[in-house]
Parts: C-alpha cells; structure tokens; sequence
C-alpha cells in the first residue's frame, strides 16, 4: 500500500514501483508456503525470504544513479519497518484457528543465588524482561495452544541447575506463548534467551553476558550495564538503547540496526538491505567499531572528545561519503570516481596512542560521520 501511495503520488515512476513491488510478492513470505500443519510458518520461510529479497534489491538498485540510493535505501527501509511491525505485534500468528487461550503464571524465589545464570527459552511469541524489587522471578505466560492440544498441566516450567535458573515450555508443537518476565534486581553471570518468531525486549539488567537470539522479529535492548551483549536475528531491526557494554555484537538481515548513548570499547554491528545508525557513541580507551551492510546507508555521530583520536576507514561501492569531523590526515580520499568510494584517514596523534578506530563498510548506500 506504501509503494502504491508513493506512485500515486508521482514520487516513484511505474518501472521503480514494479520492480519494488515485484520484491516482496516474489519473496515467498505469503500464506501460500504455510505447510499444512501451520506450525513453525514464518521460520520455515526466513531462509527464502531473506535470499530472494537480498538478491532483489541488489538487482533493483544496479541501476539507480548515485543521487537517488539515499531514497531507495529509504523506501526500502520503510517497507522493511512496517512488515517487521507486523511481524512483531503478532499478526502473521492471528491467522491461524481454532486455538484457545491459556493465562497461567509461575514464580522462584533466588535470593539463595549469588551471580546466577538466567536461560530462558521462547516459541512464537513476544518476550519482555525487566526487573523489579522482589527476591523472586516472576513469569506470566499468555500461551494460545491448539484446543486439540491443550495439555492438562502447566504449559511452562521454571527450574534450578548448577546456579542457573531454567525457564522454558515443556512442549513446542502448536503453541504459542507471550512471556513478561520479571527478575530480581541483582547482579547477573548470564542472561540467554534463545526464542523464535517473537521480539525480544529488555530493559533495566546488570549481567556480565547477554546473549540473545530470535528471528523474523526485532530485539530491544535498554538501560543494561553488561561487559558482553551479543544479539542475533533474521528479518528484525535490532535497537540498543543507553548501555554501557564492553564489547556489543549485532547481527541481523533485511532491517535496521539502531544505536544510542551506548558506550562501549569494541562494537560490532552487521546487517543487509538495512540502515546502520549509532548517535551519542562514548569508547573506553583503545576502541574498535566495524559496521557492515548491503543497500543501506551507515550513520555515525560520535563525541567530540572522540574526534581528537580517531582512525576511520569507510567505503561503499555506490554512494556518498560525507567524513565531516575536521585536523584529520588522509592517506585515501577517494571520493570523486564515479562507483566504489573510499576514505581511510586519522587524526595527527592517532598512531602514538592508538584511540578509536571506525571501519564502516556498505553497497549502494551512503556513509556519513560526524
């Protein structure tokens, strides 16, 4: 409906639009690939999904002039927002019956574990984590299960191993279940959450490790202080809001990477036909950052004590390069050629003490940094 709008409109012509449209409806994301038994859909059509979208907008933005990537890579991201918007609130689900709803809740006191380890385990559905004042681990489960299927005992199970704290369903088939999760306010050895087909969200932890997977939906992370997050999903933004982590890893495709007020000595951030954008970023000492896409643009704001002691090494095969951060010294500036770009350049004292280094890297896309 977007795409149509914007032709309507006059703002994309009829080939651009053809060939946008042709993108998704070729993407076998669509009722039609449901198997029979509905279960597991979305997760049995990722693979799929994210190849032939991948290969689309690569075919599409071959022939785009220089001026006009910005706004593909900006339609695109849009387009991308709204399906994972939907994918996060659950609708792809709503289409499947004769399915009954079951609220059920479960509870563990902790307060006898010191630097435990939380693993928790999801299936087809969103996944919130804060904390709160109690010495005990909270779990509402909002479960829709099959009525054929509907088990006489609890559907979720929460158990103690080895200083961890075991959280997961006691059966997967046809079910699935929303989860908001509260842990006591302490301090944390690892928190895991391995889900599928859910976002994931979490906000307000101290944990040494994060480590947190899903796919087809988005991750949220917020107010976390971590020495490790580590975030992986498919066809999901990835955000990551005022964290101090020491090292960060994101991984994702076809959507968007988000970073603010995070602080942090090495990041690494990889996504493709999605945007990378980080704002407010503060390092602890000798600092890597490597951003990576495919059809999308890369943004970097960074504090100014930062600009004083900085190596950056970007290039994009089709796109602009804006390096606007001044006293730098360039040994590639490689910005006029028509097709691949390239800027690696350092501030004067940036070899003697070896500060902060920024590769960024993209294809039919623009990099700025600031």
């Amino acid at each position: 409906m977007m795409i149509l709008k914007m032709l309507e409109e006059g703002k994309v012509s009829n080939e651009e639009a053809l060939k946008l449209l042709e993108a998704l409806d070729e993407s076998d994301f669509s009722e039609k690939s449901f198997d029979t038994d509905r279960k597991n859909t979305i997760r049995n059509n990722k693979e799929n999904f994210e190849e032939k979208f991948e290969k689309k907008i690569e075919k599409v933005t071959e022939d785009i002039t220089e001026n006009a990537t910005d706004y593909a890579n900006n339609l695109t991201d849009k387009v991308l927002n709204m399906v994972n918007d939907v994918v996060d609130n659950g609708s792809f689900l709503n289409f499947f019956g004769n399915f009954e709803t079951i609220t059920e809740n479960i509870q563990k006191d902790i307060s006898n574990l010191d630097y435990p380890t939380i693993d928790l385990e999801g299936i087809n559905g969103k996944i919130t984590i804060t904390q709160w004042h109690k010495n005990t681990i909270d779990v509402s489960a909002t479960c829709r299960i099959k009525k054929s299927k509907v088990p006489s005992e609890k559907i979720y199970d929460i158990y103690e191993k080895d200083n961890s704290i075991i959280i997961k369903p006691k059966f997967k088939n046809n079910l699935i279940a929303n989860l908001e999760v509260k842990l006591p306010k302490k301090n944390y050895k690892l928190i895991k959450i391995n889900s599928t087909n859910g976002k994931l969200v979490i906000d307000g932890l101290n944990s040494e490790n994060i480590d947190c997977t899903t796919s087809n939906s988005s991750i949220n992370i917020e107010n976390i202080n971590s020495d490790s997050i580590k975030t992986k999903t498919r066809n999901g933004k990835i955000k990551i809001l005022k964290t101090n982590a020491k090292n960060i890893d994101i991984d994702t495709s076809n959507a968007s990477i988000i970073l603010d007020k995070i602080m942090t000595k090495d990041a690494s951030a990889k996504t493709t036909n999605g945007k990378i954008y980080a704002d407010g970023l503060s390092f602890d000492g000798n600092s890597k950052l490597n951003f990576k896409t495919t059809n999308g643009k890369i943004e970097v704001h960074t504090n100014n004590y930062v600009k004083d002691n900085l190596s950056v090494d970007a290039k994009t095969s089709l796109g602009k390069i804006d390096l606007s951060i001044p006293n730098l010294i360039y040994e590639i500036n490689d910005v006029q050629n028509i097709g691949s770009k390239r800027i690696l350049a350092y501030s004067k004292d940036y070899k003697d003490s070896k500060g902060t280094y920024i590769k960024l890297s993209t294809s039919n896309g623009s990099i700025k940094i600031c």
